[in-house]
């Protein structure tokens, strides 16, 4: 993430976060109404992708408010591999994170969708009670964009063959 203000970040305007594992794609930006920073995106742990998502505070250090303590939230959606292609706020400030979900068969991907709570918690009130909602249209789908009308509809837009 860059930014050309000097005191963001280490004062170069760059900042990047290691999650602990190999491979890690922020895929999604949104900015809060009191200027905090929110990513989304995926890590590999070495087996499968797991959905993130981080909070910065405006200075570009991460949020210890957020997720863990640490700024980060890691989500398991699927029983194979996830990944958390977009990100949006809805009025109440809980967080949306669009994506696509591997139920287990390689090849074959259903459309996500995360809801957290403003301080990073799965929200519990959403989808099947573990604030996850996925859904098959195709045999390949995902949800690479999302946005919330005013009436405070959730709109996925995506692909899938």
């Amino acid at each position: 993430m860059a930014n050309t203000a000097p005191t963001f970040g280490l004062g170069d305007g760059i900042v990047t976060t290691a999650i602990g594992s190999s491979h890690e794609e922020a895929r999604g930006v949104v900015i809060q109404p009191d200027g905090k920073i929110l990513i989304s995106g995926q890590r590999f742990d070495g087996t499968n992708w797991d959905t993130v998502v981080l909070r910065y505070n405006a200075d570009g250090s991460l949020d210890t408010s957020f997720g863990n303590g640490d700024g980060i939230t890691i989500t398991s959606v699927g029983s194979s591999s996830d990944f958390g292609w977009s990100i949006a706020l809805q009025p109440d400030g809980k967080i949306l994170v669009g994506g696509e979900v591997r139920p287990g068969t390689v090849g074959f991907n259903d459309y996500g969708l995360v809801r957290y709570n403003s301080d990073g918690t799965l929200d519990t009130t959403f989808g099947g009670g573990d604030g996850i909602v996925t859904t098959s249209v195709a045999m390949n789908d995902a949800a690479v964009s999302i946005a919330v009308q005013p009436d405070g509809k959730i709109l996925l837009g995506g692909h899938h063959t």
